[in-house]
Protein backbone atom coordinates (compact mmCIF):
# COMPACT_ATOMS: atom_id res chain seq x y z
CA UNK A 1 0.00 0.00 0.00
CA UNK A 2 1.26 3.64 -0.72
CA UNK A 3 -0.17 7.09 -0.35
CA UNK A 4 1.89 10.33 -2.10
CA UNK A 5 0.45 14.18 -1.65
CA UNK A 6 1.33 16.89 -3.91
CA UNK A 7 -0.11 20.27 -2.70
CA UNK A 8 0.83 23.33 -4.09
CA UNK A 9 -0.48 26.61 -2.75
CA UNK A 10 0.36 29.36 -5.58
CA UNK A 11 1.68 32.41 -3.84
CA UNK A 12 -0.61 35.10 -6.53
CA UNK A 13 -3.60 33.61 -5.05
CA UNK A 14 -3.61 33.00 -1.10
CA UNK A 15 -6.11 31.27 0.75
CA UNK A 16 -5.43 28.56 -2.79
CA UNK A 17 -4.84 25.19 -2.32
CA UNK A 18 -4.41 22.43 -5.26
CA UNK A 19 -3.53 19.14 -3.88
CA UNK A 20 -3.01 15.69 -6.22
CA UNK A 21 -3.09 12.43 -4.96
CA UNK A 22 -1.92 8.87 -5.79
CA UNK A 23 -3.21 5.36 -3.96
CA UNK A 24 -1.88 2.34 -4.50
CA UNK A 25 -2.66 -1.21 -3.21
CA UNK A 26 -0.59 -4.41 -4.75
CA UNK A 27 -1.64 -7.64 -5.56
CA UNK A 28 -3.17 -10.30 -2.71
CA UNK A 29 -4.43 -13.70 -2.40
CA UNK A 30 -8.03 -14.15 -2.09
CA UNK A 31 -8.52 -17.81 -0.84
CA UNK A 32 -6.82 -18.82 2.60
CA UNK A 33 -4.20 -20.84 1.57
CA UNK A 34 -2.52 -18.25 -0.31
CA UNK A 35 -1.87 -20.31 -2.82
CA UNK A 36 -4.27 -18.77 -6.62
CA UNK A 37 -7.01 -16.45 -6.95
CA UNK A 38 -4.58 -13.29 -6.94
CA UNK A 39 -6.25 -9.88 -7.07
CA UNK A 40 -4.17 -7.64 -9.21
CA UNK A 41 -4.55 -4.93 -6.96
CA UNK A 42 -5.00 -1.25 -7.76
CA UNK A 43 -4.49 2.79 -8.30
CA UNK A 44 -6.34 5.49 -8.26
CA UNK A 45 -5.51 9.64 -8.44
CA UNK A 46 -7.92 12.05 -6.19
CA UNK A 47 -7.73 15.83 -7.03
CA UNK A 48 -8.52 18.42 -4.24
CA UNK A 49 -8.92 22.51 -4.40
CA UNK A 50 -9.68 24.43 -1.03
CA UNK A 51 -9.71 28.02 -1.69
CA UNK A 52 -10.24 29.87 1.76
CA UNK A 53 -11.51 33.51 -0.01
CA UNK A 54 -11.64 35.08 3.67
CA UNK A 55 -11.89 34.30 7.31
CA UNK A 56 -15.87 33.68 7.06
CA UNK A 57 -16.02 31.90 3.09
CA UNK A 58 -14.20 29.47 1.92
CA UNK A 59 -15.01 26.82 -0.99
CA UNK A 60 -13.92 23.71 -1.71
CA UNK A 61 -14.09 20.64 -4.59
CA UNK A 62 -12.73 17.27 -5.25
CA UNK A 63 -12.78 14.57 -7.92
CA UNK A 64 -12.21 10.80 -6.60
CA UNK A 65 -11.29 8.33 -8.91
CA UNK A 66 -10.33 10.60 -11.50
CA UNK A 67 -9.65 7.79 -14.36
CA UNK A 68 -12.88 5.97 -13.65
CA UNK A 69 -10.97 2.84 -12.64
CA UNK A 70 -13.13 0.26 -11.99
CA UNK A 71 -11.87 -2.05 -9.18
CA UNK A 72 -12.78 -4.23 -5.88
CA UNK A 73 -11.87 -2.62 -2.51
CA UNK A 74 -11.84 -6.69 -1.18
CA UNK A 75 -11.54 -9.54 -3.18
CA UNK A 76 -12.22 -12.91 -1.46
CA UNK A 77 -12.35 -16.71 -2.48
CA UNK A 78 -13.69 -19.45 -0.37
CA UNK A 79 -16.02 -22.08 -0.68
CA UNK A 80 -15.69 -22.16 -4.55
CA UNK A 81 -17.40 -18.62 -4.88
CA UNK A 82 -15.72 -15.44 -5.47
CA UNK A 83 -16.75 -12.16 -3.85
CA UNK A 84 -15.83 -8.46 -4.81
CA UNK A 85 -16.80 -5.02 -3.06
CA UNK A 86 -16.39 -2.89 -5.69
CA UNK A 87 -14.43 0.34 -4.97
CA UNK A 88 -16.38 4.15 -5.66
CA UNK A 89 -16.33 5.48 -8.95
CA UNK A 90 -15.40 8.83 -10.06
CA UNK A 91 -17.18 10.93 -8.02
CA UNK A 92 -17.40 15.15 -8.09
CA UNK A 93 -18.28 16.70 -4.77
CA UNK A 94 -18.28 20.78 -4.03
CA UNK A 95 -19.01 22.71 -1.14
CA UNK A 96 -19.51 26.33 0.16
CA UNK A 97 -18.78 27.24 3.51
CA UNK A 98 -19.76 30.12 5.63
CA UNK A 99 -18.86 30.97 9.30
CA UNK A 100 -19.52 33.79 11.09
Amino acid sequence: MANARVIYKPSYLKGLRIMAEYQYVGSWYMDDNHKANKYEGYDIGNLKLDYSYDKHMRLFAKVTNITDERYAVSARYAYHKTDYTPGDPRQFYAGLEYRW
